[in-house]
């Protein structure tokens, strides 16, 4: 990476956010999709009869059972990742 790029996102406060986008527990349809649903987070549905569901989950949302998705590079950017959410 540029070293004034490194730098001005440095200056900026620049962060990648910990979400459900790049967690490991997560399941999308496509990588623009924006819902999917969690692999580890289930419930029981009031209207319908079914065993438990998976829980449909936002891209940009987050738990605290967050674990990083470690298929994804990130490259030089792997230093903005938040530690926590």
């Amino acid at each position: 990476m540029d070293e004034n790029k490194l730098k001005k996102l440095e200056d900026i406060g620049y962060k990648i956010k910990r979400t459900c986008a790049l967690c490991k527990n997560s399941e999308f349809p496509s990588f623009t999709a924006i819902w999917g649903v969690c692999k580890i987070q289930n419930y029981s549905h009031l209207k319908h009869t079914d065993a438990n569901r998976q829980l449909s989950i936002c891209r940009y949302g987050q738990c605290g059972k967050f674990e990083l998705n470690e298929n994804i590079d990130f490259g030089k950017f792997n230093c903005f990742i938040e530690d926590k959410i």
